[in-house]
């Protein structure tokens, strides 16, 4: 069975726009270890 994580709205539009402002998606999953 796999977990699932619950990320709250705050932090999935903080890693957004972090993403849109041109950090690479690998930084952001391994930053907030996002499978």
């Amino acid at each position: 069975m796999s977990k699932h994580n619950f990320y709250p709205v705050e932090l999935k539009i903080q890693i957004i726009k972090r993403f849109l402002n041109g950090e690479s998606a690998a930084s952001l999953r391994e930053e907030f270890k996002i499978p």
